[in-house]
């Protein structure tokens, strides 16, 4: 109290100027108008999943095979925690929304492939809030403006029946034949994951951190992205740990990771990954 008196009593300003306008960002585009945008397919019903998300299929009504390098998220639904995109039929993780963050734009040079006639799908995660029914959902699709390259998906996912120890833990490794650029991870894990570690051990032994979620939330979860693409020589090895509930009898865990040719023109060089 004595301190706040003391503020006070020394000049602070007493807040008289006008209050900023309010501006509601889910009428408008973040990067502007997108060239493609992709609504609910009418032929497609949306369909709940074991693990309480909702899939919906977008139709971006694609012409031609179509590079794209970011998107943009609109949704009339207040109840929605997160969303994550899919190329239907490939299954190329695009990136994920959350209500803080509701646009993604890939590093310069870096694309993704949607075929002709190509759909997105998209999982909706609204944890224990009733969804709005026939809420408004439209994906903008902006495409680059000079030449692409390709971005892939690194995924590990292993196997949980043999490698689970005592203590609960999960791990999985991989091993990169060719230098790659990682630009984001999408966690996918079971009811009773705790944690998730994720790693890279480049062949001079030094080890990168590249993400840890110390307590990992099923009803809020987040597309995870780097401040800069993480550049890893050939022979590196993406190593995950992530620790289940022993109440958890079958244990699921998916890391998805988007890279990209690290000899590409991008420009490259060591990040953090942060929550989006």
């Amino acid at each position: 109290i004595e301190f706040l008196t003391t503020w006070v009593d020394g000049g602070v300003p007493m807040g008289e100027g006008e209050p900023i306008p309010y501006v509601d960002h889910r009428v408008h585009w973040m990067m502007g108008n997108p060239p493609h945008v992709a609504n609910p397919d009418p032929a497609a019903a949306p369909q709940k999943h074991a693990d309480g998300s909702t899939r919906l299929i977008l139709d971006p009504q694609l012409a031609a095979d179509t590079w794209i390098n970011g998107f943009d998220f609109r949704t009339g639904d207040p109840m929605l925690r997160a969303a994550f995109f899919t190329v239907l039929g490939t299954g190329q993780y695009i990136g994920g929304w959350t209500p803080w963050s509701t646009s993604l734009q890939l590093p310069e040079g870096a694309a993704i492939k949607v075929p002709a006639g190509g759909r997105i799908a998209v999982d909706l995660i609204h944890g224990p809030a009733t969804p709005k029914t026939n809420a408004r959902a439209e994906l903008g699709l902006y495409v680059p403006a000079g030449p692409v390259r390709a971005t892939s998906d690194i995924v590990l996912t292993p196997d949980v029946t043999r490698l689970r120890d005592a203590k609960g833990r999960v791990q999985a490794a991989q091993t990169l034949a060719t230098s790659r650029a990682l630009l984001g991870v999408r966690v996918q894990i079971s009811a009773g994951g705790r944690s998730i570690e994720l790693r890279a051990r480049r062949p001079d032994g030094w080890t990168e951190p590249l993400l840890w979620v110390r307590h990992f939330s099923q009803q809020w979860q987040s597309p995870y992205v780097f401040k800069r693409p993480v550049t890893l020589p050939a022979g590196s090895v993406i190593e995950a740990v992530s620790y289940f509930d022993p109440a958890d009898t079958a244990p699921q865990l998916i890391l998805t990771i988007s890279a990209v040719d690290a000899a590409s023109d991008l420009a490259l060089s060591r990040g953090r990954a942060f929550l989006r």
